[in-house]
């Protein structure tokens, strides 16, 4: 089976957020909103574009960046995979 891939901001937020080790409370804390605000985004809600720029900023990425390629796969342990794909 392939791997299924999509647009998603929130995942893709979420992915660079971890690929960084940041918490959710720490991201939250140095653009200035709250856990539970990065918690929806990363669920699927629209963040404004202030956000989506604070966000970038603070991972120091373009906000382009949150329209790329997610890939979810399998890895050698067959548990779900979250990766970026390059575009």
């Amino acid at each position: 089976m392939g791997d299924k891939v999509q647009y998603n901001l929130g995942a893709t937020i979420r992915a660079y957020r971890k690929n960084n080790r940041y918490t959710q409370i720490e991201l939250a804390k140095k653009i200035g909103v709250s856990q539970a605000m990065i918690s929806q985004i990363e669920k699927g809600i629209m963040p404004s574009e202030e956000i989506q720029n604070k966000i970038a900023k603070f991972l120091d990425i373009p906000v382009s960046r949150f329209k790329k390629k997610l890939s979810y796969g399998r890895n050698e342990k067959n548990t779900p995979n979250l990766y970026l794909k390059t575009l």
